[in-house]
């Protein structure tokens, strides 16, 4: 479930997984990689850090360090390049954590991050929170829905 809440005119952006009985083990690996990776976004948007080095450092980790390089962020012709996007007044802003960004980071952007990781025929699993950034310990969440995969 993709969810947009506004709070005085601004926007953050939040996915949560819910399923409808157990997923599959490859589906609950494959989130818990997402997790993992959102983690790696948020202690790299720094201050000062170029929006593409970004997305650069997480693709290459996952293709260094994850079966999942071909259900990235899409799947074949599908596949997306980017990792995250501002958000503000606008649900898309800058900066785009995206192939070839050249934004320079700054404390106070907001940037909603979403890796995700499609498998055809098979689902989907990912997850998204709003950050803001601050400083050299990575963004502060300011999403605060848990992060566990909801099975119902």
């Amino acid at each position: 479930m993709d969810m947009v809440t506004v709070v005085h005119g601004y926007q953050i952006d939040q996915t949560r997984i819910f399923s409808l009985g157990p997923l599959s083990k490859e589906l609950v690996q494959a989130y818990e990689v997402a997790r993992m990776v959102e983690e790696m976004i948020r202690r790299a948007l720094v201050p000062g850090q170029v929006a593409g080095e970004v997305y650069e450092e997480i693709l290459t980790w996952v293709r260094e360090n994850t079966a999942y390089e071909e259900n990235f962020m899409g799947y074949g012709a599908s596949q997306v390049g980017f990792v995250g996007h501002g958000v503000g007044l606008e649900l898309d802003e800058l900066p785009s954590i995206s192939k070839g960004a050249k934004e320079v980071l700054k404390p106070g952007m907001v940037v909603a991050i979403e890796p995700k990781f499609v498998f055809p025929g098979i689902g989907v699993v990912g997850i998204e929170d709003t950050v803001v950034i601050e400083g050299e310990a990575g963004a502060k969440y300011i999403s605060m829905g848990p992060r566990e995969l909801i099975i119902v």
